[in-house]
């Protein structure tokens, strides 16, 4: 089940993050989804609340600076800041990009439906689900279908899952916030089991990927590029890849580190882990 939460608003340019998130230094991102959650819940077991909040809520200046938490604030010597009221995720907030045709009913984790009639009421629910809710494992979802408008062309788009809305988010997200470069397609990924697929794009990939899933529910393996393949940067330029490590150092130097491997990452549907996976990502940036 996705989470319903408006992200994406504060960036790593800048930003300095220190040790905010060393706390999660010891967690080993390689085990199965359990043994994560098993980890990060034994640490944040250790927090207070106090903690928690300090740790996961946003707070802003009173000139509209927004950091991802109180540490990372004080990482770069600002002190006088609040916790965010009705902070909806910035500049790049979805609602850019579509808007939903209400009114719509949320489904809370507790079982409880709560009917909302704009963006305000909405996202009024879902933070009052999570600030009452700092550890749970399960995110607020919706009771489907809903409709909404795509702000591109006012076209209007029938949402009939979770996974219909995260791929609504995704697209948004992309459009959005990465300009950096273009995949010239066709491209190969590899499966864990070693067998090679040519993909057309990412849609194409997204359904080989989860099928192979489907079909191997138990394997806990990442699907790969298949090197060398040429992308096609903002200014025109066409570069070729070699490797998973070249790669690495072309995302670094020409992207500023902003490429999360797309749909070809086998992640963890588990808020929780997500989250971190997130906070740790924007720290290891700089």
């Amino acid at each position: 089940m996705m989470s319903l939460a408006a992200g994406g608003g504060m960036t790593t340019d800048s930003t300095n993050y220190c040790d905010c998130f060393e706390i999660f230094d010891g967690v080993n991102w390689d085990g199965t989804d359990d043994e994560i959650i098993a980890q990060l819940e034994a640490i944040l077991s250790g927090l207070t609340d106090e903690q928690l909040g300090e740790l996961f809520s946003p707070v802003c200046t009173s000139d509209g600076e927004v950091f991802t938490n109180s540490c990372v604030a004080f990482c770069n010597e600002v002190f006088d800041f609040q916790t965010c009221d009705d902070y909806d995720g910035g500049d790049d907030d979805w609602n850019e990009c579509f808007s939903f045709v209400y009114p719509i009913t949320v489904v809370l984790p507790n079982g409880a439906n709560v009917a909302v009639d704009n963006d305000d009421e909405l996202i009024a629910v879902i933070d009052d689900w999570y600030d009452d809710n700092p550890t749970s494992n399960e995110d607020p979802t919706l009771i489907y279908p809903v409709n909404v408008l795509l702000e591109e062309d006012g076209s209007s788009l029938t949402i009939s899952d979770d996974d219909q809305l995260e791929d609504l988010f995704e697209v948004c997200e992309e459009q959005d916030d990465f300009d950096c470069f273009t995949f010239n397609w066709p491209l190969s990924i590899q499966f864990p089991d070693s067998s090679v697929v040519e993909i057309n794009n990412f849609d194409e990939a997204e359904d080989l990927i989860d099928a192979w899933y489907d079909a191997n529910p138990n394997v806990n393996e990442d699907v790969e590029l298949v090197y060398p393949f040429d992308v096609t940067l903002a200014d025109g330029t066409v570069q070729t890849i070699n490797s998973e490590d070249e790669f690495d150092t072309f995302i670094e130097e020409e992207c500023d580190g902003d490429w999360d491997g797309g749909c070809l990452v086998q992640d963890t549907s588990n808020a929780l882990v997500q989250g971190v996976k997130k906070m740790k990502q924007m720290a290891n940036t700089k």
